[in-house]
C-alpha cells in the first residue's frame, strides 16, 4: 500500500458526497458525530447537481430533504430556473453551505482506493487526491458511492445487471440548455434526460467511452431532436448512471416486497415509484418485465410504495459499514423502483443517523437497537409513526368502480371461500376494457382457477374486440390453453394496435410473450416467419427468446432447418442495427445481442457454430459487451455438453 501523507479520523466516514451521501453526512453531524466526506468529483450533490437530473421523478417526501428543498427553492429565485429545483448550482451551493455549517470535512477530488479492515471490521479507507494519499479512519463507514465500491472492496458479495447477460440500465449525459418560454418569452433553463447508451460502471474504459459517446449525441439533440430551438449551455459534467452493483445485504428485497408493499419491522424509510425500467429489449429482461410492460401495458400506471428495511443497508458478512445508495441490497427488479432521488436522500439520512448513534455507543451497526433508530427517524420526519405499525397498502388498489378502495392482497385472496372468490372474479372481470384493466388482470391471475369462467365468457362472447383480447391475455397468463387460438390469430395477423407512450409494443408481440409462457409449440413456424420479416431489434429479442425456449422440443429436422435459417438471417448486415433507446434520440446497434441469441439457439440444437459466431465480440472495446458475450458462450458450452451426453447415452 502507498504510504499516506496525511492521517485523518472521524466518528463517521461517508464515501461519496452525492444524492445519499450529503444527507447522510449532514444527518450524522446533526446527531453529534464528527464526519468526513470523501468525494471523487469536484462538487457535492451527485446526479442532481452534476448530472443535470435536477427535478424529482417520484420518490417520497420527508426528513432533511424538506429543509434542503426549501433552501434550494429560495436560492432558485437568485440563480434562476424553469421549474422548482431545476437549477443544479442552487442545490450544490445549498449542500455545500449546510455541510460547512455542520462542521463536516469534505475532501473533493479524492478517490477511495483501498479499505482498512481490522479484526473483521471496516475501520476506514485510503484515498488519493491532488496532494497525495490520505489515510482516513472512522468508527463507522457509510458507502454512498452509488456502485457500492467500498463494500465490494471490503469483501461484500454483489450482483450486477440483469440475469440474462449482466447488462445494466442505460445511462444519460444530460445537456443543460436555455430557450425562450413559449408564452412569456423569458429565457428559461431546460434539460432532457435522454438515454445515451450502456455502460459497465466499474470499467474505466466503458465510462471514458460513455462520456465521449454521450457528448457526441448533443448535436443531434439540438438539430433534430427535442432540443431544436434551444441553445446548449453545457453537457452534464457527470454521467447519469442508473445501475451498477447491488450489494448483497442481510436482506435482499424482492419484487413481491415492492409490488405488494410488504411491511418490515425494521423499516427505516419508505420509497415510492413506478416500475421504472428503461429497457426496450425486453426479450433480455425478466418475465415480469415483459408481462407488466407489454401484456398488461402498465408503463407509468400507478405509483407503488414500499418499505426499505434496515437489513438492506447492512452488507452481509461485512461489519462496521452501512450501504446507502442505489447499491443497497435489493434485487434488480426492485432497484428500478427504489432509486429515485428523494428516496435515496431519505435512505442516506437514515444511514447517517444509524452511523452516528452506533459510533456514539461504540456499537457495530448490526448491534444498534432498531426501535431506537426508528424513534429518531420519526422525530426527524424520515418515517411517520404509522409506518411502524401499518398493515395495509394502497398498492394495486382500484381508484374507480365497485372495487374502489378495497384493500386486495394475496393474503386476502387466500382467505376467501370459493363463493367469495367467484364473486370477486366477476367484479374484477368487469374492469376488462376499463382504465384499470391492468390491475384487474393482475389480480385475476393471482386469484387463479375461479377467474377462468368469467374470462372465458368474455373471450368467447360478443363484446368489444379489445375486451375479448384482454380476456385472452389474462387466460394465457393463467396458463389456460383455451387462449391459444385467439393468441395465434393475433400473431398471424400481426395485430398492430399499440399504446401511445414510450414503449409502444404491438399486440402481436404481446401474444408471442404469452404463447412462450404457455410453452406453446404451435407458434413456432409463425414466430420464425416473423423474425425473418426483420422487425425492430426490440421485438426480435422476444422472438428469439421464444425460439430458444422451444428449440429443444423440435424434431431433429426442424432444428437443422432452424439453425440454417438463423445463420442466413444473421448474415443480413442490418440485423440488430435499429435499437432506439428511450427518448428516441439515440439509435444504436445491438447486433452483438442478436449474435448471442442465435448462438444460444444453435447450441440448444446441438450446433457448435454459435460460439464462433460470437467469439469476435470477446474483443469488443466495450466491457459490457465482452461480459455479456462471455456469459452467453458459457451457456452455449453447457448446451453442447448436454447434447454430447445425450448422444453417448443413446449409443
Amino acid at each position: 500500500m502507498i504510504p499516506a501523507k496525511e492521517q485523518l479520523s472521524a466518528d463517521v466516514l461517508v464515501v461519496g458526497g452525492g444524492t445519499a451521501g450529503c444527507n447522510a453526512a449532514i444527518a450524522a453531524a446533526q446527531e453529534g458525530a464528527s464526519v468526513i466526506v470523501v468525494e471523487m468529483d469536484a462538487a457535492v450533490g451527485g446526479v442532481a447537481t452534476r448530472s443535470n437530473i435536477s427535478s424529482y421523478h417520484y420518490g417520497s417526501r420527508g426528513g432533511l430533504q424538506d429543509l434542503v428543498d426549501k433552501k434550494v427553492m429560495a436560492r432558485q429565485a437568485v440563480f434562476g430556473g424553469r421549474d422548482s429545483l431545476s437549477h443544479p448550482e442552487a442545490k450544490r451551493s445549498v449542500y455545500s453551505e449546510m455541510l460547512k455549517e455542520h462542521g463536516v470535512r469534505v475532501l473533493l477530488r479524492h478517490t477511495a482506493f483501498d479499505v482498512w479492515v481490522e479484526d473483521g471490521q471496516v475501520a476506514g479507507v485510503v484515498a488519493a487526491g491532488p496532494a497525495g494519499v490520505v489515510d482516513i479512519r472512522a468508527k463507522v463507514t457509510i458507502d454512498c458511492s452509488a456502485d457500492g465500491d467500498i463494500a465490494a472492496a471490503a469483501g461484500a458479495n454483489f450482483t450486477v445487471g440483469r440475469e440474462f447477460d449482466g447488462i445494466c440500465h442505460l445511462y444519460s449525459l444530460t445537456p443543460r440548455t436555455v430557450a425562450k418560454h413559449p408564452r412569456t418569452g423569458k429565457l428559461q433553463l431546460g434539460q432532457l434526460n435522454f438515454d445515451a447508451g450502456w455502460v459497465h460502471s466499474s470499467s474505466v474504459l466503458d465510462v471514458s467511452a460513455a462520456y465521449m459517446e454521450g457528448r457526441a449525441h448533443l448535436a443531434k439533440y439540438l438539430t433534430e431532436g427535442p432540443g431544436s430551438g434551444q441553445h446548449l449551455l453545457s453537457a452534464a459534467p457527470k454521467l447519469g448512471v442508473r445501475e451498477g452493483r447491488h450489494i448483497t445485504g442481510d436482506y435482499v428485497m424482492n419484487m413481491d416486497d415492492f409490488l405488494y408493499d410488504r411491511h418490515f419491522d425494521d423499516v427505516v424509510s419508505r420509497a415510492c415509484s413506478h416500475y421504472d425500467t428503461h429497457a426496450k429489449d425486453l426479450g433480455n429482461e425478466s418475465d415480469f418485465a415483459q408481462i407488466w410492460l407489454v401484456v398488461l401495458d402498465m408503463f407509468v400506471k400507478g405509483s407503488y410504495w414500499c418499505d426499505i428495511p434496515y437489513r438492506s443497508l447492512l452488507p452481509k458478512g461485512v461489519s462496521g459499514m452501512l450501504v446507502a445508495s442505489r447499491a443497497l441490497s435489493v434485487d434488480r427488479e426492485v432497484s428500478m423502483g427504489v432509486r429515485m432521488q428523494r428516496d435515496m436522500q431519505k435512505v442516506g439520512e437514515a444511514a447517517g443517523v444509524a452511523a452516528a448513534i452506533s459510533a456514539a455507543r461504540g456499537l457495530e451497526p448490526r448491534q444498534l437497537p432498531v426501535a431506537e433508530l426508528q424513534r429518531r427517524l420519526v422525530e426527524r420526519g424520515v418515517l411517520k409513526p404509522h409506518d411502524l405499525t401499518r398493515t395495509e397498502t394502497a398498492n394495486l388498489t382500484f381508484q374507480h368502480g365497485e372495487l374502489a378502495g378495497v384493500p386486495i392482497s394475496r393474503e386476502y385472496l387466500c382467505k376467501m371461500s370459493p363463493a367469495e372468490a367467484e364473486r370477486l372474479a366477476q367484479k374484477l372481470a368487469a374492469y376488462i376494457g376499463a382504465k384499470e384493466e391492468g390491475f384487474a388482470i393482475w389480480w385475476l391471475v393471482q386469484l387463479g382457477k375461479p377467474a377462468e369462467a368469467p374470462l372465458l365468457g368474455l373471450m368467447n362472447g360478443k363484446g368489444e374486440y379489445a375486451c375479448r383480447r384482454s380476456a385472452a391475455f389474462a387466460l394465457g397468463l393463467l396458463g389456460s390453453e383455451t387462449a391459444v387460438p385467439f393468441l395465434l390469430r393475433m400473431l398471424r395477423s400481426r395485430e398492430d394496435d399499440r399504446p401511445q407512450h414510450l414503449k409502444p409494443y404491438p399486440k402481436w408481440v404481446a401474444a408471442v410473450i404469452v404463447l412462450r409462457l404457455l410453452r406453446c409449440k404451435d407458434a413456432y413456424t409463425d414466430v420464425l416467419a416473423a423474425l425473418e420479416e426483420n422487425h425492430s431489434a426490440s421485438f426480435n429479442t422476444l422472438l428469439l427468446q421464444y425460439l430458444y425456449e422451444r428449440c429443444g422440443e423440435l424434431s431433429r429436422e426442424q432444428q437443422l432447418d432452424l439453425t440454417e435459417r438463423l445463420q442466413r438471417w444473421f448474415e443480413c448486415p442490418g440485423v440488430g442495427g435499429d435499437y432506439t433507446a428511450q427518448g428516441d434520440l439515440v439509435t444504436t446497434s445491438i447486433r452483438w445481442n442478436m449474435a448471442s441469441w442465435v448462438g444460444l439457439i444453435m447450441a440448444a440444437a446441438g450446433h457448435p457454430g454459435g460460439i464462433e459466431l460470437c467469439r469476435p465480440y470477446l474483443n469488443d472495446p466495450r466491457q459490457y459487451v465482452r461480459l455479456a458475450i462471455a456469459a452467453g458462450i458459457e451457456r452455449m458450452k453447457i448446451h453442447l455438453a448436454e447434447h454430447t451426453e445425450k448422444g453417448c447415452a443413446a449409443r
